[in-house]
């Protein structure tokens, strides 16, 4: 979607399962490369390829991709405080400058790979179910991005945006939840987006959403694409 309004995306994957890493490759993003090696996201967790990005290749693409691989297991036990001296430096900050949005995706579970998403973005958007351990976890999250802005590791966080993942609209207790939490928004505990996802909105790949790029009458024989680009445009809304 961003790409298609002209703007030059990065997806940042820390999430050892690789599903962003997929879904960008699908979309024909390409690997930030130095001296023709793929430099993946755990290299950057490691500090041990960030010299390399000043000279880094392919930095013209208007999608790229710092994609996961079997490494970011091994990330899970480093120091975080020395991670974030890495996510830090001015040299990172610069190379992610050349982008007009970076998209982090982290696992679900609180570990080292969301505390550096946490270090690097300027808003987390959070998917959330309609039940007890979905929610229980916004808790959780909330909690961590509190411990980042008290160790000044990124004093921009504010309270995550609520994404409704997973909704029926013809089951009561979906609509009650839905209520509920966009009450929470209005009390502005939370930061709840309008647009629900309806079930499996999500599950497939981008490019199997045409919606997500035309304007024509097919546009209605996909709803779960378009309920996504309304999303898509209620978070880019007053955005540059």
């Amino acid at each position: 979607y961003l790409q298609s309004k002209g703007k030059k995306v990065l997806g940042i994957d820390l999430d050892p399962q690789g599903n962003m890493t997929t879904s960008f490759v699908l979309a024909q993003a390409s690997p930030i490369l130095s001296c023709n090696k793929v430099i993946t996201s755990a290299d950057i967790l490691s500090g041990s390829t960030q010299n390399q990005l000043l000279v880094a290749e392919n930095q013209e693409a208007s999608l790229g991709i710092l994609s996961a691989d079997e490494s970011l297991v091994d990330f899970a036990g480093d120091d975080i405080a020395g991670v974030a001296a890495h996510l830090k430096s001015k040299l990172f900050a610069d190379f992610l400058n050349t982008y007009d949005y970076c998209v982090i995706d982290t696992a679900p579970t609180i570990g080292n790979g969301q505390y550096a998403g946490l270090i690097l973005a300027d808003e987390v958007i959070c998917p959330i179910t309609n039940d007890r351990d979905s929610v229980s976890g916004v808790s959780s999250l909330i909690t961590v991005m509190g411990t980042i802005k008290k160790l000044k590791w990124n004093t921009r966080l504010s309270v995550p945006s609520i994404v409704l993942n997973k909704i029926r609209s013809d089951r009561a207790t979906d609509k009650k939840f839905c209520t509920d939490m966009w009450l929470m928004n209005a009390d502005k505990k939370l930061s709840v987006y309008k647009t629900p996802l309806p079930d499996a909105a999500l599950i497939r790949e981008a490019h199997e959403h045409p919606a997500w790029l035309k304007k024509d009458n097919n546009i209605s024989k996909n709803r779960a694409g378009l309920r996504v680009l309304e999303l898509m445009q209620e978070i880019t809304k007053g955005k540059k």
